[in-house]
């Protein structure tokens, strides 16, 4: 069940998430304004390619919100269909992949291809695009971020699981990680503010499709995100 968060909290998680990415592309589009003439290549495509890091992070932050807000009113409508989760954990990995560069993290991905899974396709994508963002957040320089699958439940289900060698989480911070009481101002491993709401949304969009999530984690140790969802058995 989808828990309420008034419109005053909302509007704050909003004011808070958004504040970080949308300062990081006005102060570099300024800096390339007025530096442009004196800036090399190199440094012109750097700057470039951290405005693009912080559009998309802005833009995964407004997609939230709006999936969040639609499923808060009921106006979020399922269309379920055989999803590719090979092809979707590929294509998710290759956004994250200049953050993991810069982090020196290596991503490997082991599902399988023709692993598909019955749900909608776009709260599939919304719930890996979460999780890998929220690994990659609390992994320090130098760690992995790995996805697996298998079968479970006699086969009915697909298991996937986020696995990171981060920071890991304490028991009670598990307990409330997909909660409203989750919410609250955390910090990845380079300072990257995060509010839990993408982790509560994703409950959210598991359980429509079928599904249960929940984490294994213990700290220092990295933390393991797992969710089921109803398995397709291909002729």
């Amino acid at each position: 069940m989808t828990e309420y968060i008034s419109k005053d909290r909302l509007f704050s998680i909003i004011a808070h998430d958004l504040r970080n990415p949308v300062g990081s592309i006005k102060g570099l589009a300024g800096l390339l304004v007025e530096d442009y003439e004196t800036l090399s290549s190199k440094e012109i495509k750097d700057y470039v390619q951290m405005i693009h890091t912080a559009s998309e992070s802005a833009h995964i932050l407004l997609e939230n919100l709006l999936q969040w807000a639609a499923s808060q009113d009921g106006r979020l409508r399922l269309s379920p269909d055989n999803a590719d989760v090979y092809q979707i954990v590929s294509d998710k990995l290759a956004i994250f992949r200049e953050d993991a560069r810069r982090k020196n993290i290596c991503f490997t991905s082991l599902i399988e291809k023709d692993t598909y899974v019955f749900a909608d396709v776009r709260c599939l994508k919304i719930i890996i695009r979460n999780l890998v963002s929220n690994a990659v957040k609390f992994t320090p320089c130098g760690g992995e971020v790995k996805i697996s699958s298998r079968t479970a439940d006699e086969e009915e289900f697909i298991e996937i699981t986020v696995c990171d060698t981060g920071i890991g989480m304490s028991k009670e911070n598990m307990d409330r990680l997909f909660t409203a009481d989750g919410y609250r101002i955390s910090f990845g491993t380079e300072r990257e503010p995060g509010s839990g709401l993408g982790l509560m949304l994703c409950k959210d969009l598991v359980e429509k499709n079928g599904g249960e999530i929940w984490a294994e984690s213990k700290i220092g140790k990295g933390s393991e995100l797992k969710f089921t969802l109803p398995r397709v058995k291909l002729p």
